[in-house]
């Protein structure tokens, strides 16, 4: 997620992740920047 170009390609691969992991459906990921 660090790594990710972006947090939407950081959320797309989260739900990449679940999915190969065995999601079936309803897999939400909600990511946010902050600086401090």
């Amino acid at each position: 997620v660090r790594t990710a170009p972006s947090l939407q390609a950081a959320c797309d691969k989260l739900v990449q992740m679940a999915n190969d992991a065995g999601g079936h459906d309803n897999i939400t990921a909600v990511l946010i920047e902050y600086s401090p």
